[in-house]
């Protein structure tokens, strides 16, 4: 999958008349949506890529996004019309993906430097969507000092980490190995190199920016997009500073979205217990022993109060 464009589109209003009077070549045709814009998706399908416009009763019903499932039919000119949107499997509101199954969450120590609250705030809602999270720690090339002890409370809570260069190569082979023959969601802030590392990986030409003097990253990515990788799978370019969503999690189900928290939860004295301050809780325990990261703990508090505040509001 994943070929050359086969056609890149006449302008919406013939398109439209196209898709309405084209004569059907070949139908049934399943693909993937790998970009949309306007009303025009581009599908892919064994052999190539193709431009599509959606049947009017599928514009009544509601949107289609990048990576949901469709059959196509095929129509004069190597234009098509999707005729059906399969079945998801689930759906992100932020970045808009269909059947996502794993999220790569893309990191830098410095340039920028790294934020892990917000980093922590992405693998609890990767956990609530139930995808797999990976942890890439790219830029390697800029530290001088030895990234592991800052990775260990992340290996520790059972995630995997892949340490990148995109400038060197190093560890691409290995990313490469976690992403293929799976539809993953790269988050990120501005400037952590998604663009890059999904260049090295698949061979794409996305374009990529330099960080600020103010630390952050210039916006290199406006819209989400499908990049095909060896291996058969997807991985979705997401614009920069767009972070998967805590959405209306609870505090009730916070601390279970917490995988190195688990083990104590049940030796909490107190069901319903918030990890707070109340009497026998397990958790405060793990982390007064070492058994827990501190500095894990203390943002768990931080998310806590946050989605408290948010809970009052409403």
């Amino acid at each position: 999958m994943g070929g050359p464009s086969l056609h890149r589109g006449p302008g919406a209003a013939r398109g439209q008349v196209a898709a309405r009077g084209g004569k059907v070549q070949v139908s049934g045709i399943e693909g993937v949506v790998v970009r949309g814009h306007s009303n025009i998706h581009q599908v892919a399908v064994d052999g190539g890529r193709v431009d599509c416009y959606l049947r009017g009763s599928l514009r009544r019903l509601g949107r289609v996004v990048v990576g949901d499932r469709v059959r196509i039919s095929l129509l004069e000119g190597e234009r098509g019309v999707i005729e059906e949107v399969l079945e998801r499997t689930s759906l992100l509101e932020r970045p808009p993906v269909a059947n996502a199954q794993q999220a790569a969450l893309v990191f830098s120590l410095r340039d920028p430097v790294w934020n892990q609250l917000v980093l922590d705030r992405m693998l609890l809602a990767a956990e609530r969507q139930e995808l797999r999270a990976l942890l890439c720690l790219n830029k390697v090339d800029l530290l001088e000092e030895d990234p592991a002890p800052a990775l260990e409370p992340y290996r520790g809570a059972g995630y995997p980490v892949v340490v990148t260069s995109a400038r060197t190569g190093l560890g691409i082979k290995e990313l490469a190995n976690f992403l293929a023959g799976h539809m993953t969601v790269l988050a990120g802030a501005s400037g952590v190199g998604k663009s890059s590392i999904l260049n090295a990986v698949a061979g794409a030409d996305l374009p990529t920016g330099e960080v600020g003097a103010i630390g952050r990253g210039r916006h290199t990515t406006r819209r989400v997009e499908l990049i095909s990788l060896p291996g058969e799978g997807f991985a979705a370019d997401t614009p920069g500073f767009s972070t998967l969503t805590l959405g209306d999690a609870t505090v009730e189900e916070l601390g279970a979205l917490y995988p190195d928290f688990r083990p104590y939860l049940e030796r909490c004295r107190f069901r319903g217990c918030l990890h707070l301050k109340e009497p026998g809780c397990a958790v405060r325990q793990a982390v007064e022993e070492g058994l827990l990261d501190a500095g894990r703990y203390r943002r768990y508090g931080r998310i806590l109060g946050e989605v408290q505040r948010k809970r009052h509001r409403q």
